[in-house]
């Protein structure tokens, strides 16, 4: 391993984890290495013991903890090893030594450079989409973020407020219907909406507008789909674009049960694989390159995926 270059250190408020701790230190490094990414990561946990790293408790103070970002342009997703780093695209401690040493690295699966990614975690809006499949506990997590962080929640006219259950009242797809939400939550999310001229520390809406093309992708056919698909373009050309998408999961089974104890009538088996085709759409939708940043949660585990999307927004602040 040959280091290549390194940053200054950066030295920022602590973000995750218990309270209390002190500032951090953050720096990065560029290597030029033979050594297999897999191998690199033992290598490096060795270090981090040395180091006087014992690894009790997740996010909980440390001496030291070192990260495998970007490797080449590779996608690496196993058990022990996630290459691009998980949170690395909206992480300011992280983007901002990056890109003083290598600043055209790409991000394999967003498209963008470690530049751009800092560049859009510093200029624009602080606004963030909770996307996922009907069921997944969206409005839930936007308002729990929404009111530990002082953030404004824009809540989705599909759901009125109170309702934590599905939108409409049954499982059914019309896709007039899905251009109905579009325009509604596009109208919420215009650009010269007066919203975005009020005093908050960020905008977090319980709707993602991508979800009406996930649904007409998934449950049109051509040549209806094409038309539907540039109807729904031209309702939300003129909408904020979120900082960050949170994308939370769940499988459809799961998420039907939950709605089913909260009222809703349980699907027949042709409404679950629609349900089911919707939420690979959703996922396909979010994670396509050239969005931005995207950060997935589990929706069966709702306190992990506050924490997650907590410490996200606590991260791109200057």
């Amino acid at each position: 391993m040959r280091v290549v270059s390194e940053s200054e250190f950066h030295e920022t408020p602590p973000v995750g984890g218990p309270s209390g701790q002190n500032a951090f230190l953050n720096a990065a490094v560029l290597l030029e290495t033979s050594v297999v990414p897999d191998r690199l990561l033992n290598e490096v946990g060795k270090i981090e013991a040395d180091l006087g790293r014992r690894r009790t408790e997740r996010w909980g103070p440390r001496p030291v903890d070192i990260d495998l970002l970007l490797y080449d342009d590779l996608v690496i997703v196993s058990k022990r090893l996630r290459i691009p780093h998980p949170r690395m695209a909206w992480r300011r401690f992280v983007l901002a030594p990056s890109a003083e040493i290598a600043p055209a690295m790409r991000h394999p699966e967003i498209g963008w450079t470690v530049r751009q990614l800092l560049d859009h975690i510093e200029s624009a809006t602080p606004y963030i989409a909770v996307a996922g499949p009907i069921g997944a506990g969206t409005t839930e997590l936007a308002e729990n973020v929404a009111s530990r962080l002082g953030g404004r929640l824009i809540r989705d006219p599909a759901r009125p407020e109170g309702a934590r259950s599905s939108p409409g009242k049954s499982y059914g797809f019309e896709a007039e219907r899905e251009i109905e939400l579009a325009v509604q939550r596009a109208g919420l999310l215009d650009v010269t909406s007066p919203i975005w001229g009020e005093r908050y520390p960020f905008w977090i809406s319980d709707f993602w507008v991508g979800q009406s093309a996930a649904a007409l992708r998934a449950l049109s056919e051509e040549p209806q789909r094409t038309e539907l698909l540039e109807r729904w373009r031209q309702a939300t050309r003129a909408c904020r674009a979120p900082k960050l998408t949170a994308l939370l999961d769940a499988p459809t089974e799961w998420c039907a049960e939950r709605l089913a104890a909260r009222g809703m009538p349980r699907p027949n088996a042709v409404q679950l694989d629609n349900l089911e085709a919707m939420r690979k759409a959703t996922i396909e939708q979010a994670c396509l390159a050239g969005l931005g940043p995207v950060l997935v949660a589990d929706g069966r585990e709702p306190a992990s995926a506050l924490e997650e999307l907590a410490a996200a927004v606590l991260a791109m602040e200057p």
